[in-house]
């Protein structure tokens, strides 16, 4: 260990530069609201998706011009030590998150242990055995680390420069417009949009997890594969006309909400890492932009058909 660094193994026949193979093979792609995940390994392995959810993202790959490109390396060696590494956070869960220089090692154990470049936009993860399958005629197959903690760590850390946020919301698409319905767990996310599902003209594209991105001059919001118990996972996009605060009532009630409300509802349930100080700027300026931009509403509502109805009215009214 060098200056208290993030200690790579490199032995022979192993290591990013050992004999394995000095190529870095394209191994696949994952696709979550214009991040581009894109696998490699050194290693000839295939890889397979983690869950059914990541069917609508794995394999894809966009090329707008605001696309984001996060190269994730694949290593099959054993777990680096980052014993000499500072403590930045600990989930007091399920993985901790050391500092490595400007960047990071995000170690989630028995899984994978990942160092990650200041922009999130290189990382290197090594595999533990539960993600290696090896076969009797020798070939290797790996379970895609694009799964949830990773994918969600990087993708909040590689959006928050450019003006992209991971909030607890559900999303329907009316027409051209979108809609996101932001709450806290158990506040009826899943409930309302299985009402939507079962609404004509409205395409539900999550139930817990949507990303928010400034796109030009535009916003639009994304479906994801992090879904709710109504496992709505949709791979699109769709403008953001509204967004609407979700509370149980006795009947639908859609009402106005200045910016400084809708902004204190907002934080609690966005996805921001408050212990990095450096992301604060970017993440809180771009929520206040949003109530800013954004038409905000408190919309109570019945757990039944009338709250699509009631939805599909309003952005009637508001087209």
């Amino acid at each position: 260990m060098k200056d208290g660094r993030y200690q790579e193994h490199r032995t022979a026949g192993h290591g990013r530069e050992g004999a394995c193979n000095s190529v870095l093979q394209d191994l696949a792609s994952v696709e979550i609201a214009g991040v581009n995940f894109l696998l490699g390994c050194r290693a000839p392995v295939a890889v397979e998706s983690p869950f059914a959810v990541y069917q609508p993202f794995f394999g894809k790959r966009t090329r707008d011009p605001w696309a984001v490109d996060i190269r994730v390396t694949v290593e099959l060696e054993p777990f680096p030590d980052t014993d000499s590494l500072p403590l930045f956070f600990d989930s007091g869960e399920t993985w901790r998150l050391f500092r490595d220089g400007p960047g990071y090692v995000l170690r989630y154990e028995p899984f994978w242990v990942a160092r990650i470049s200041e922009d999130a936009s290189d990382v290197t993860v090594h595999l533990g055995p539960d993600h290696i399958r090896k076969h009797d005629d020798g070939k290797v197959t790996i379970t895609s680390p694009i799964s949830y903690p990773l994918d969600q760590f990087l993708l909040v850390y590689a959006l928050a420069q450019r003006s992209g946020i991971l909030m607890h919301a559900a999303c329907v698409s009316v027409g051209r417009s979108g809609y996101i319905f932001p709450g806290r767990s158990r506040a009826g996310k899943s409930t309302l949009t299985g009402i939507f599902a079962g609404a004509g003209g409205m395409e539900p594209l999550s139930d817990d997890r949507i990303v928010v991105r400034k796109i030009g001059d535009g916003l639009r919001a994304f479906g994801t594969p992090w879904p709710g118990e109504g496992g709505i996972a949709v791979n699109r996009g769709t403008d953001l006309a509204a967004m609407l605060f979700i509370v149980h009532g006795n009947d639908n009630r859609i009402r106005p909400l200045a910016p400084r409300a809708a902004l204190e509802r907002l934080l609690p349930v966005a996805s921001i890492p408050w212990y990095n100080t450096a992301m604060l700027g970017p993440l809180l300026g771009l929520c206040e932009e949003l109530v800013g931009r954004v038409p905000s509403y408190e919309f109570a509502f019945r757990p039944d058909a009338s709250a699509a109805d009631a939805v599909k009215e309003f952005a009637g009214e508001a087209a």
